[in-house]
């Protein structure tokens, strides 16, 4: 049986009722669950300098993602983008440090330790994905409506 904290069966869960209906942020959104997915991977088989990869493809495709996100709730007008943006901010962060730990502490954290970072990580981006994002769907396809843009 599989003790990881951060299984990839976790990851699916319900999966379907985070998709947003705009397609563009639905695809963005599928590419950083299989990111997870991989990292959880190369954690099972214990390959530190592919999950420090991983690390660094997952900080750049959010990098990616948050500002596709962000100039689309710009141009749509969205309110409280600011608080949003905090959000992005805090998880790249974290992001960041667990990546920093994995890279310079490796010797002295176990596989227990990164994977429940890992998992907090997956955990925080889906309740994101589903508390904060659905926050701004509205105003989003109503701009993208009359711009007419389906993406």
């Amino acid at each position: 049986m599989n003790k990881n904290p951060a299984n990839k069966s976790d990851s699916n869960i319900s999966y379907g009722k985070l998709l947003l209906s705009i397609e563009i942020i639905d695809e963005q959104h599928s590419k950083i669950n299989e990111l997870f997915d991989k990292m959880v991977e190369v954690s099972e088989h214990k390959n530190y300098k592919s999950r420090l990869v991983i690390f660094d493809e997952l900080d750049e495709y959010l990098k990616y993602h948050f500002e596709t996100e962000e100039n689309l709730m710009r141009s749509a007008g969205t309110i409280d983008i600011e608080k949003h943006i905090q959000q992005h901010d805090f998880f790249r962060n974290r992001l960041i440090e667990i990546r920093k730990l994995d890279q310079y502490n490796s010797k002295y954290l176990t596989d227990l330790s990164v994977n429940l970072r890992v998992s907090l990580l997956r955990k925080w981006i889906t309740s994101h994905f589903r508390d904060f994002d659905s926050l701004y769907v509205d105003s989003v396809k109503q701009y993208l409506a009359t711009t007419g843009n389906k993406k």
